[in-house]
Parts: C-alpha cells; sequence; structure tokens
C-alpha cells in the first residue's frame, strides 16, 4: 500500500513528503505545484544520492499562447482563448501574448545568438527588446499555442519576424554546414492554430504552409506538436464567432495539454 511516511514542511514554499514506493520516491510541494522525483539510496554513506526527476508531474502547468493575428476577436482569436480556457478548467494558468502588441526587432542574421555556447538553451540575441522576456515564459511553459491566420498563403508577417528570432534555440556557428537543435529532448507539449476564407479541408492540402511553417520552430522550442487546428470559411461574417464545432475543436485541444 503507498503512504506518506515522513513530511518535513521546510517554509510555506517548500515541503517534503517521503512515502513507501521503491528506490525512495519524495514528492516535493512547491508554490509551482508537486514534483514526483526519484532517489538513490547509497547504502554505504546511508543517504539518499542522486536525485532524478522521474514524473516531471507538476499539477499546475502552465501554457503560453503566442498569436500573430491583426485582428481582435477573430477567429483565429477566440480559438486561442477556448483554448485557454480549457486549460484553466484543468487547473492551468495561462497567457496570451499578442505579438502586435510587442516590440520585436527584425533577424539580421548576424548569427551571434547561433554562434554562442552549445550548452546553453538557447543562444544570447544582440537585441534588447520584448523579445527575450517572451522566450524566458517559453522557457517556463509546459506548453504552448502558436497561432496565425492564413495571409497570402501563409503566416502572418508580424508571426514570421517573431519565428525568425527563435534561431536563438539552433546552434548554427560559421563552421557549421547546417544548425543543430540545441534542445534534444521534446518536454513541453504544442498546439498549432490556423484558419483561413478557404474550407477546413481545402486549406490543408492547398494551403498548408501556415501549419508547416509554425511546426519546425516551435519544436526547437523544445515542444512536440500534439494538435494542429484549421479553422475555415472564417470570412463569412466582420465579426464572426466560432460555431459550435470549432469550439468543441478548441476545447479538446487544450483538454489534450494535460494528458
Amino acid at each position: 500500500m503507498v503512504g506518506v511516511t515522513s513530511f518535513y514542511h521546510y517554509s510555506p514554499q517548500f515541503s517534503i513528503f517521503l512515502t513507501n514506493f521503491p528506490s525512495y520516491p519524495i514528492i516535493i510541494m512547491t508554490e509551482e505545484g508537486l514534483t514526483l522525483k526519484k532517489f538513490e539510496f547509497n547504502e554505504k554513506e546511508g543517504v539518499l544520492c542522486d536525485r532524478q526527476e522521474i514524473g516531471g508531474m507538476k499539477m499546475n502547468k502552465k501554457v503560453i499562447a503566442i498569436v500573430g493575428s491583426y485582428r481582435k476577436g477573430g477567429i483565429t482569436d477566440q480559438t486561442v482563448d477556448a483554448i485557454l480556457k480549457a486549460v484553466q478548467q484543468k487547473g492551468g494558468q495561462v497567457e496570451k501574448i499578442s505579438l502586435t502588441e510587442k516590440r520585436i526587432e527584425f533577424c539580421t542574421n548576424c548569427r551571434k545568438c547561433a554562434a554562442d555556447d552549445p550548452e546553453k538553451r538557447r543562444g544570447k540575441c544582440i537585441f534588447n527588446d520584448d523579445m527575450e522576456e517572451i522566450l524566458s515564459k517559453i522557457d517556463e511553459a509546459s506548453g504552448l499555442v502558436f497561432a496565425s491566420p492564413v495571409n497570402f498563403g501563409n503566416i502572418t508577417a508580424i508571426m514570421k519576424r517573431f519565428i525568425e528570432r527563435l534561431i536563438v534555440y539552433a546552434y548554427w556557428p560559421w563552421t557549421g554546414k547546417f544548425p543543430k537543435r540545441r534542445i534534444k529532448e521534446r518536454d513541453k507539449k504544442a498546439i498549432l492554430v490556423t484558419s483561413s476564407a478557404a474550407p477546413a479541408f481545402i486549406g490543408r492540402v492547398l494551403m498548408p504552409c501556415a501549419l508547416k511553417t509554425m511546426k519546425e520552430p516551435v519544436g526547437l522550442t523544445g515542444a512536440k506538436v500534439i494538435k494542429t487546428i484549421y479553422s475555415g470559411l472564417v470570412c463569412i461574417e466582420e465579426k464572426q464567432k466560432l460555431n459550435k464545432k470549432q469550439l468543441k475543436v478548441a476545447e479538446s485541444a487544450g483538454a489534450s495539454l494535460f494528458t
């Protein structure tokens, strides 16, 4: 039978529970939630050592949505809101970042960040703008949503500007023939969202570039795409709302970030 054998309360922000699982698993409770850890027991020294995270099961997950739409309250924006609402209903934390409200410089392809220390999770960019804050939030998140409507067959210009700056997650010195991923293990989940005037099934076939353009960069951040949403026929009305089917798809996608 599983049970708690010891309890240590170090501060209001940090507590440890020892259980009777094999190999001395430990549950650590912090302000961020619960995390399951595993410690090996050194019989010679009589201590717990070689800490290894075996669960990463944070009860309070955080999902960051990056929105590259120019239209507030449009179909893409509504879809993201529905996804985030589903996350909140599961007990997660959410934040939506609208790129139109951020100062992001154009990548100049100087490769300073790409040539930075390969052991870093991401290289250091030469620009001092809002991108550093966004990247820090991406690194801390357990789930991501990248969203952009289709403009001229692909993502919006502002989303493309943001994506080009994600080169910080690649290692590519001038001596290298091609860029390499800095983050080998994908420890996040991601959802990609797009929309167009064409019916969704036609858009996925004839205008697939938006989803493809977002997929590789989101992978660089350490995320694995688990769901893509393509909303079609979005230009029927000026202030169009998600229909019941589109809303259900978005809510289901948001819930999947917790499975």
